[in-house]
């Protein structure tokens, strides 16, 4: 031990080089989760390895500011250990590598982390966070502390200012000519670029940039090509749903691998109807809220930083145009409706930018049914999307998400699987395929319920449905007859028909799907369709895209003049008004709340003051142990499963107890 703290002592500049050398090591190795394969990444690609190295020399370079060295050394240890371990327990969950993204929705993700990990896991990386936070302390109490290096500090400060800038250079603009502009495939690029590159590009590389071109003059000559086409004009004003469907796929694409039964003959069925094929989306295995993005506003993700998820950072404060703006401005009525926490990716809010008159979460939803990993059933949305279509005297526009899908697939078997799969011989990934079979027949069950409900109704129905990203199933390139790890499915199905003359040949792009529907409606309300119809088979079409975006999100909004068309809606939560209607003394200091359209989510609050709430039905809550006096105000909020308060009702005034 002596000669280790001599070492540190007498040679600072050496000893933190060796452990950020030593620390690239573990964390490219703890990346490619193996020891072997880590090493051979380095060697095959060198000059990423070096550029990482000089990322995590400046932050160990920190250390040569303080006479504290080893807690310094120590602190960024754990910093960066820490990051490697948590994106090596990550990648063997799912098959994105761990971003800034991450720790934006830590708290949502939280709530799940149950579904991959089992309870000794969850224990024993408790126990390691533990373990870490005691040792920063107990090393901050005891560790030596050394004299500063000899060296002018002014040198030190010049050395550790360079390579920050280095690294903020890397970060902001890649890696020169070495990176591509964007990454195709996140595991690829962290596999051929280095974790601490790409993670760091994930958290500062951020919007659109700005093109080259823009203008006023720019957007004008754009605008004057488009409104030089002849405009649609279609009197038929259908509902119109748009479905995105969890972790969804066509099986029978899949290659060597057969079921006892078909999991989506619905699915097939309004296929085989109406019109089909695969969708380009923008994430392998997560990224729902990505799909989501690209569909509703008919942006491209590519032209976003990497890594980023424009709900988090963007769309929080700004709106643009989208599909829901673009059918408010036809009259329709526009509801959301998501089968989990409506905190997730924050929808509460993001939602209200993007052109919805309501969104219901599973805050908002009453009576739930749930799968054997704890997954809301897709059958509880049913109901909710048929209200939506009463609840307006004109059409609407109703846009789901499902989650019974989603992951993690049991590597045991469960009591959900009753479809054989053929062709698998690794008993644990049949069980896995085995569940995720049984989830698709439970979604498609859903849409043939749902469908046969739309053939029912007077109305005309445009329905649109489509996988958001592929399932975590170890799938590669080869294990499909059709289509890659970027491909899932759509259809576009109506109660009127669809003249198959317009299907599209080859894959979809799922920033094409919004504007492609508009063309089968004939609807040519707002800039993104009329783009699609003009330039979408032209190298134009992302390139102006890019523009249109960069002007609405970050831009003058020269496009859409002014008043800015897209303002900020008052979007309600729960398409079911929540109200009180009476209090009612139970016994002591425990009352009876009564009132309409309480869910599980429903908490009661007095006076500002959270009270013990117990759910007894829809019309009533139950409270204990409350002082509650004439003039007091009450409410019940709607409070998210990581404890965020999403709606509350209009106060009710106690004027009596009885």
């Amino acid at each position: 031990m002596k000669k280790f703290l001599s070492f540190i002592e007498n040679r600072p500049y050496l000893s933190t080089l060796l452990c950020a050398l030593i620390a690239n090591v573990l964390i490219w190795c703890l990346h490619m989760r193996s020891l072997v394969w880590g090493i051979w990444g380095m060697i095959c690609h060198p000059v990423s390895a070096l550029y990482n190295a000089l990322i995590l020399v400046a932050f160990y370079g920190i250390a040569l500011f303080f006479r504290r060295r080893i807690f310094v050394l120590s602190l960024v240890s754990v910093l960066w250990l820490g990051l490697g371990i948590t994106n090596c327990v990550l990648l063997g969950m799912r098959v994105t590598p761990l971003q800034a993204i991450d720790f934006y929705i830590i708290r949502t993700g939280i709530a799940i982390v149950g579904v991959y990990m089992s309870p000794l896991e969850i224990v024993l990386s408790a126990v390691g966070i533990l373990a870490g936070i005691v040792l920063l302390v107990l090393l901050f109490r005891k560790a030596p502390r050394f004299s500063r290096p000899p060296v002018p500090h002014v040198l030190i400060a010049t050395l550790c200012v360079l390579l920050a800038l280095l690294l903020f250079t890397l970060a902001f603009v890649g890696l020169g000519n070495a990176t591509p502009d964007k990454f195709d495939d996140m595991r690829d690029g962290y596999d051929a670029y280095g974790f601490p590159y790409c993670f760091l590009r994930s958290l500062f590389d951020r919007g659109i940039d700005r093109p080259d071109n823009y203008s006023p003059e720019t957007v004008n000559a754009l605008l004057r090509e488009l409104s030089a086409r002849e405009p649609n004009a279609s009197a038929e004003k259908p509902n119109v749903i748009f479905i995105q469907l969890e972790s969804f796929f066509d099986v029978a694409r899949l290659k060597d691998v057969s079921f006892s039964e078909d999991p989506i003959p619905t699915f097939h069925a309004l296929a085989t109807e109406g019109l089909s094929g695969t969708l380009r989306v923008p994430g392998i295995g997560s990224g729902t809220v990505n799909t989501e993005f690209e569909v509703l506003t008919g942006l491209p993700l590519d032209l976003f930083g990497t890594g980023e998820y424009p709900y988090q950072s963007v769309l929080r404060e700004k709106s643009c145009e989208t599909v829901a703006y673009n059918l408010l401005a036809l009259g329709y009525g526009t509801h959301a409706f998501h089968n989990h926490t409506a905190a997730f990716y924050d929808r509460y809010r993001v939602y209200a930018n993007l052109g919805f008159d309501d969104f219901t979460g599973a805050e908002h939803m009453k009576n739930l049914t749930y799968n054997s990993l704890g997954w809301e059933k897709d059958e509880n949305l049913t109901s909710y999307i048929l209200k939506a279509l009463d609840s307006t005297e004109s059409q609407d526009f109703v846009f789901a998400v499902t989650v019974e899908g989603h992951g993690g697939y049991p590597e045991i078997p469960t009591d959900e699987e009753d479809i054989a799969v053929f062709g698998i011989e690794d008993e644990a990934l049949a069980n896995s395929y085995a569940y995720y079979a049984a989830v698709l027949r439970a979604t498609d069950s859903f849409l043939a319920t749902l469908t046969d409900a739309l053939k029912m109704r007077d109305e005309e129905t445009l329905l649109v449905l489509y996988g958001d990203h592929l399932p975590t199933l170890d799938l590669t390139e080869d294990d499909f007859t059709e289509g890659d790890l970027l491909s899932t499915d759509y259809v576009i199905w109506s109660t009127y028909g669809l003249p198959k003359e317009a299907a599209i040949e080859g894959e979809l792009p799922a920033y094409h799907l919004y504007p492609y529907a508009f063309s089968l409606l004939e609807f040519d309300t707002g800039l993104v369709p009329r783009l699609w119809t003009a330039y979408a088979d032209t190298d134009r079409h992302v390139e102006l895209l890019k523009l249109l975006g960069y002007d609405t999100l970050y831009g003058d909004a020269l496009a859409y003049g002014s008043p800015f068309p897209f303002e900020k809606r008052a979007m309600r939560l729960g398409i079911d008004e929540i109200q009180i209607t009476s209090l009612a003394l139970a016994s002591g200091k425990d009352f009876f709340v009564t009132g309409e359209n309480f869910t599980e989510s429903s908490h009661v609050f007095i006076n500002g003051r959270r009270a013990k709430t117990s759910f007894i039905s829809e019309n009533t809550l139950y409270i204990e142990g409350e002082k509650i006096e004439i003039g007091d105000e009450i409410a019940v909020v709607q409070i998210s499963t990581d404890l965020r308060r999403l709606s509350e009702t209009t106060p009710f005034i106690v004027t009596t107890i009885n």
